[in-house]
């Protein structure tokens, strides 16, 4: 598991992750600036995933198997 001390997205819980995941996560510009903080298993890219796009007005794309990019999301459209 990973601690994560509130800071800027981008260079943070995303990118700890991601560096011991299959599954590489990608920050919209926009993203990187919510703070986060939190507790993940390292390396579960698709739990932390599915947790901040819960918490948070984001959403993920899937562009392959290995890839997903946190994007700003559609309030409106649930």
């Amino acid at each position: 598991m990973v601690g994560s001390s509130p800071g800027p997205f981008q260079v943070g819980a995303s990118q700890r992750v991601s560096h011991y995941s299959q599954r590489r996560i990608g920050v919209a510009p926009s993203v990187g600036t919510i703070r986060i903080s939190g507790i993940f298993n390292i390396g579960d890219a698709d739990a932390f995933v599915e947790a901040v796009t819960s918490y948070f007005p984001l959403r993920a794309i899937r562009t392959d198997a290995s890839t997903v990019y946190l994007v700003p999301g559609d309030t409106a459209a649930g």
